[in-house]
């Protein structure tokens, strides 16, 4: 689920919480619970503004993780 919420971060840039969570069917608790794990490893980046939580994919980390599987 994650690598394909990953994915769908790295192919459609930056959107909120709930648009990330929607292709997957998932309910937003559980969507935080993705990104925030994501988050502390450092593979996407969020901002909270007002009630919103905005989620973007940390390019440089990604070429990093990439360069370990190569």
């Amino acid at each position: 689920m994650r690598r394909r919420m990953i994915d769908h971060l790295r192919r459609e840039g930056a959107m909120s919480l709930s648009k990330l969570a929607r292709p997957f069917r998932m309910k937003l608790t559980t969507a935080l619970l993705h990104t925030r794990i994501l988050e502390r490893s450092g593979i996407i980046l969020t901002h909270q503004q007002g009630r919103v939580r905005g989620c973007v994919s940390h390019k440089a980390a990604l070429h990093e993780l990439a360069d370990l599987f190569e």
